[in-house]
C-alpha cells in the first residue's frame, strides 16, 4: 500500500502508471526499468537495503515471504553477490534509517529512509505491518523536492 505522495514523487523518474501493481519500494529501487538509474552510490544502498531485509527475516519479524522478497531482489542483474559478506565496499554504517540519494538533472537529492515496526503487537497482522518513511535529509533537498514536484504537476 502506498500514500498519494511516493507514486507522485517516483513519477517524477519513471512512469509509475506503467508499472504493475502491488508497487513494492524495494522492487522500485532495485528494478533497472524503475528507480536504480536514479539511484546514487548504488552499490552501498543496495547492500544497506538487503541486509535489513535479511536481518528483519532472520529477527522472525516476518514470514517465509520476506526470504522470497530477498531471493526477487538478488534476482536483478548486477545486484551485489557479497552483500552479506564482509568483502566488497561496505554497506551505510549501521544506523536506525537508510541515506538514499536520487540524481535528478544532475543533483543528488539525500533523503533518509526510516521504517517503523509496532513493537507491542496485539495481533500478528500489527507485528507484520511495516511504515517506510522517506524525508529530505538537508534543506537544499527539500527545496528541490518542492521545485521538482511542482514542475512536475504542472506538465501533468
Amino acid at each position: 500500500m502506498t500514500n498519494e505522495a511516493a507514486p507522485r514523487f517516483f513519477d517524477c523518474f519513471i512512469d509509475m502508471a506503467s508499472r504493475e501493481g502491488p508497487r513494492n519500494m524495494l522492487h522500485l529501487i532495485f528494478d533497472p526499468q524503475g528507480m536504480r538509474p536514479f539511484v546514487a552510490d548504488w552499490d552501498t544502498v543496495s547492500r544497506s537495503l538487503l541486509q535489513r531485509v535479511y536481518r528483519e527475516s532472520v529477527g522472525h519479524m516476518v514470514d517465509a515471504g520476506t526470504r522470497r522478497l530477498l531471493d526477487e531482489l538478488l534476482a536483478y542483474p548486477d545486484v551485489p553477490r557479497d552483500w552479506n559478506t564482509h568483502q566488497g565496499p561496505p554497506a551505510a554504517p549501521t544506523m536506525p534509517v537508510i541515506p538514499l540519494g536520487f540524481v535528478s538533472e544532475g543533483v543528488v537529492l539525500r533523503y533518509f529512509s526510516m521504517v517503523t515496526t509496532v513493537g507491542a503487537p496485539q495481533n500478528v497482522v500489527a507485528q507484520e505491518l511495516r511504515l517506510e518513511c522517506m524525508f529530505p535529509a538537508d534543506d537544499e533537498t527539500e527545496a528541490r523536492h518542492r521545485q521538482l514536484l511542482a514542475v512536475h504537476q504542472k506538465h501533468h
